[in-house]
Order: structure tokens, then C-alpha cells, then sequence
């Protein structure tokens, strides 16, 4: 069973007797189940997360773990800086590129937590070639396929099920989408984002900040910042 200590700031003591397995920065539903699931796999005896958020959250979380414990804050309510900065390994908690992106930068400028500090959580189903080049801050999901000589930028989401193709690039805080396929070759820029079932062909480049609409079939290159829908992919409107 998987225990859960969200903290914002406690005193010196309770971090010395409470250790965690992982400091989960900033908090999203999408990836915070998929995160607890890989723990869960990774560790069946047990593991504890602490989860520290940079902004007030109002509502609850939308489904139940049993104890998990959230404190609310404000980024001007930090206590204790320099135990995080010496915490154990981090991992960015949120989905969206743009967000990942903020939640990153907040936390590098506030606490200094480098981008080095980050580890990656790979789900034990999830088969990765050995010739991978994983950057930091990634996180894999279950059944998801990497082919060989692929590069995978930091902070990288790849949800359920989803395929990398052979000798493909991945920019910095790319967001891959359950079931979504990215076949050989492919240049996907830095903040783009891959809707479920969506699919890049051979070979095609896709600009930095691009959305691919969910079951889109991309056939020809992308420029930045534009939101493509349909089969085969069309831009309708670029992003603002």
C-alpha cells in the first residue's frame, strides 16, 4: 500500500523522521494517477510521495487515495527552502506543456531545483530500447513502446499506450496522448501536445508549441505554435 504525505511546510522535525520515495512539484489529476500507478508497480511494499504545490488549489482532488494529505498554499509560503533543495528526487506533477513548462520555471527561480534534480518514472510494462536517450523529468507510462536511437527531451509525458518510432526526436515538455503514435524519424518540437489516438507519420517535423487534435493523422510537416485537426491533418487556428 502506497502512503502519501502532501506538505507544503512542516517543522524540521517531522522531516527528519518521515522520509519520501519522491517529491511530486505542482499537482494535475491526469498525471498524478498515472504517477501513483507506476509507484504502485514500481513499489509493492510501499512508498512515500510528498506533493508540494506552487499555487492555492480549491477543490479536492477528484478521486480518493487513501492518505493522501495536501497542504494549500501560496508560492510566499515556503519554509523550509533549503530542505527541498536538498530533497530527495523530484518529479514534475502536471500534464499540460505550457503548465509543465511554468511549473519548472517556478520552482528553478524559487527553490533552485535544477532541471538535474528531476528523475524519471518509468512504468515496469513500458518497453524502452536500450539505445533510448532519456532526458530528465520524464514520465512513462504503461504498455508504451520506444523504439531504438529515439531522444526523449526533459520533462516528457508518455501516457498509456502510446509508440515512439525509431530514430525520433521528443523536445522538452512534450505531451504524448493515450494511444497516440509517432512512427520513425519524426522531429516533434519543445511544448507540443499529441491528442489520444492521434498519429504522425514518417519522417514529419511538428513546430514547437503545436496541438494535434485528438485522432488527427498528421502527413506532412507542421509549423510552430498551430493547432491541426482531422484526417488527414489540417491547421485550423494557431495557438495564442
Amino acid at each position: 500500500m502506497l502512503m502519501y504525505h502532501g506538505w507544503s511546510h512542516v517543522n524540521q522535525a517531522l522531516l527528519n523522521l518521515i522520509m519520501v520515495d519522491y517529491t511530486i512539484l505542482g499537482c494535475s489529476p491526469a498525471t498524478l494517477s498515472m504517477m501513483l500507478e507506476s509507484m504502485h508497480r514500481i513499489h509493492p511494499n510501499g512508498a512515500r510521495v510528498r506533493i508540494v504545490l506552487n499555487a492555492v488549489v480549491e477543490s479536492e482532488l477528484p478521486f480518493a487515495v487513501d492518505g493522501v494529505e495536501i497542504t494549500k498554499l501560496t508560492h510566499d509560503c515556503w519554509d523550509h527552502k533549503e530542505d527541498l533543495r536538498r530533497s530527495v528526487p523530484c518529479l514534475c506533477g502536471v500534464y499540460r506543456p505550457a503548465v509543465k513548462r511554468n511549473v519548472v520555471t517556478f520552482f528553478q527561480d524559487e527553490l533552485d531545483i535544477a532541471t538535474e534534480r528531476y528523475t524519471n518514472l518509468i512504468h515496469p510494462t513500458a518497453e524502452l530500447a536500450a539505445t533510448t536517450e532519456l532526458g530528465s523529468g520524464v514520465d512513462v507510462g504503461p504498455n508504451v513502446v520506444v523504439a531504438p536511437y529515439t531522444r526523449i527531451g526533459n520533462f516528457v509525458t508518455l501516457n498509456r499506450a502510446t509508440t515512439i518510432g525509431h530514430h525520433t526526436a521528443l523536445g522538452d515538455f512534450v505531451t504524448v496522448n493515450p494511444g497516440a503514435n509517432i512512427a520513425g524519424r519524426c522531429r516533434i518540437g519543445e511544448g507540443v501536445s499529441i491528442g489520444i489516438s492521434a498519429t504522425v507519420l514518417d519522417g514529419v517535423e511538428v513546430g514547437a508549441r503545436s496541438v494535434i487534435g485528438a485522432g488527427a493523422v498528421v502527413t506532412r510537416d507542421l509549423p510552430e505554435a498551430v493547432v491541426a485537426f482531422g484526417v488527414p491533418a489540417r491547421i485550423v487556428r494557431t495557438v495564442e
